[in-house]
């Protein structure tokens, strides 16, 4: 239960990063889209909720039991299961756009001064 936990924690961590890397890339290349924000940021909460009712779930039914690849886990040990790679997924993703933004560029567009300023 004690990895459970911690996994319940880093998930956040590892989709916030995720998501905060991405506006950072979306600003450097001018493209950033509130509308592409607002459904990353749904999308976590909604995966994050389904998790916990699935923990819940397990929590309430320890004796249930799906197959994976053949073997045999409980809905608890299920959930860890993909925890872990969730957690490894998005914490990857956030590497990479840690990378790509050291290594990124800032693309200068020219202003039109109008004069007033």
């Amino acid at each position: 239960m004690e990895h459970l936990i911690k996994l319940l924690i880093g998930l956040p961590i590892a989709i916030i990063s995720n998501i905060i890397l991405g506006i950072a890339l979306a600003n450097l290349k001018h493209d950033f889209d509130k509308e592409v924000l607002k459904t990353g940021v749904i999308k976590s909460l909604l995966i994050y909720v389904s998790i916990g009712l699935l923990v819940y779930l397990g929590t309430l039914l320890p004796e249930l039991s799906v197959s994976i690849n053949g073997e045999l886990y409980t809905i608890q040990g299920a959930i860890e299961l993909g925890l872990y790679t969730s957690v490894l997924y998005y914490s990857g993703q956030s590497v990479l756009k840690l990378f790509k933004l050291i290594n990124a560029k800032p693309t200068l567009e020219p202003q039109k001064w109008d004069g007033n300023e």
